[in-house]
């Protein structure tokens, strides 16, 4: 969603009513990528377990089970009761706003399924060095969310929100399908070669509990995202809190995204920590220069123009969304420092402090927005100065984790090395 968010707030600004299908845009998404949350981390659990060619067939089965699981939710939030309790009981979404998002959320059934299967193959395919191919399914996704869009608008008078759920479906198959036939070599050499390591270890239970506390730390992650909009959905004006940070936080996502390539090029380069300050300076390095960048844009009012010239954005959109920028400019930085601390506990198969790191992050994110609630500050600064912090303590708490780790390794290998 790094470009495909500011493609869609630009394709929304084109139609009637934009700061309403903005405000829905937030919430939908939001709920999109919670259902979603299981099969994110099959690219890290493909990547890690694919070292072993004989996982093969068992990772494909447990992909297939996760797609088929996440898409059966969704339809079950969608297409029952279900919607109106999660979108105006639990996210406090006024009516309005739950209307024009739900068909467009409808559309967006199969949405998960796809991004599953494709992230299996990407991690497979990362795993033995066909990265350029993935690449090619990124330019691939993000071309058609703005062909199908703009074809779209030209051509129909349907609501923009729907276009771009339609254009955001259509980029995913596209990508699914290309990386499904792009990953043929890799499957092939993993058929012909994967019963030379095959000593029975890997099993679908097995993969299960590997998986697992990734899964539970990615569906705290995007639930992240859902506490933040029923925030929004509490205070004042909440229509133009909604649509301002929809369009700061797809801003601000620009920037992040970048580091989040970092943890698995990391868990595959690793070796065991021998590299381990190399990809922290390197990590550092590229966080930091996202973070300078946007440091740069709200000195000179880079964004305000973008949120005002380019998405056409209301005046009091434009002027909360410009603040919400601001507040977030360290963000990159602390993903940044994120990805390596997530990487490295990963690289080492510790998955669990991962989970234990994210339950941290939300309990200080719902404090801080509570805090705000009661404080009664704008709505955009709340969730920006929430969304800071918690991922700040985050940080320090998987660096503390990390270095426990890095420690007890270096103990051990004194020890052997004195003992031979």
């Amino acid at each position: 969603m790094s470009v495909e968010a500011p493609v869609s707030n630009f394709i929304l600004s084109l139609h009637a009513d934009p700061t309403l299908a903005t405000a829905a845009f937030l919430p939908m998404m939001a709920m999109c990528m919670f259902i979603e949350s299981p099969v994110i981390d099959l690219l890290t659990t493909s990547t890690t377990l694919g070292a072993r060619r004989s996982a093969y067939p068992v990772l494909r089965r447990y992909a297939q089970l996760a797609c088929l699981w996440v898409t059966l939710v969704h339809a079950l939030v969608v297409f029952t009761p279900l919607y109106d309790l999660l979108a105006l009981r639990a996210l406090n979404l006024q009516p309005d706003v739950a209307r024009t998002a739900h068909g467009p959320l409808m559309i967006m059934t199969c949405w998960a399924g796809f991004v599953g299967w494709r992230r299996y193959l990407q991690g497979l395919m990362i795993r033995n060095g066909e990265t350029r191919k993935i690449g090619v399914g990124t330019f691939l996704r993000m071309s058609t969310v703005v062909v199908s869009g703009l074809i779209l608008t030209k051509s129909t008078h349907l609501p923009g929100l729907v276009i771009v759920a339609i254009g955001l479906l259509a980029s995913v198959v596209a990508e699914s399908l290309y990386i499904h036939w792009a990953s043929r070599p890799t499957v092939a050499l993993y058929l012909r070669t994967g019963h030379e390591d095959d000593d029975g270890s890997i099993t679908l239970a097995s993969v299960f509990k590997f998986h697992l506390p990734l899964v539970g730390t990615m569906l705290i992650v995007m639930s992240l995202t859902m506490v933040v909009t029923a925030a929004l959905g509490k205070g004042l004006d909440s229509v133009v809190s909604l649509a301002a940070w929809q369009l700061a936080s797809s801003s601000v996502w620009l920037f992040r995204t970048i580091t989040f390539a970092l943890p698995e090029v990391i868990i595959s380069k690793f070796e065991g920590g021998k590299n381990a300050q190399f990809f922290f300076r390197f990590s550092t390095l590229v966080g930091g220069a996202c973070s300078a960048v946007m440091a740069v844009a709200v000195l000179f009012g880079i964004e305000t123009i973008a949120f005002k010239e380019g998405y056409q954005a209301e005046p009091n959109v434009v002027k909360a969304a410009s603040l919400a920028f601001a507040i977030c400019v360290a963000l990159p930085l602390v993903s940044a420092w994120l990805s390596y601390c997530r990487a490295a506990l990963t690289a080492m198969h510790d998955t669990s402090s991962r989970f234990w790191a994210i339950i941290v992050d939300i309990a200080v994110l719902f404090g801080m927005l509570q805090l705000g609630l009661l404080l009664r500050w704008p709505g955009v600064v709340n969730a920006g100065v929430a969304t800071t912090t918690s991922l700040s303590v985050e940080a320090l708490f998987l660096a503390h984790k990390w270095r426990v780790m890095r420690d007890r390794m270096q103990g051990k290998n004194d020890l052997a090395h004195a003992e031979s």
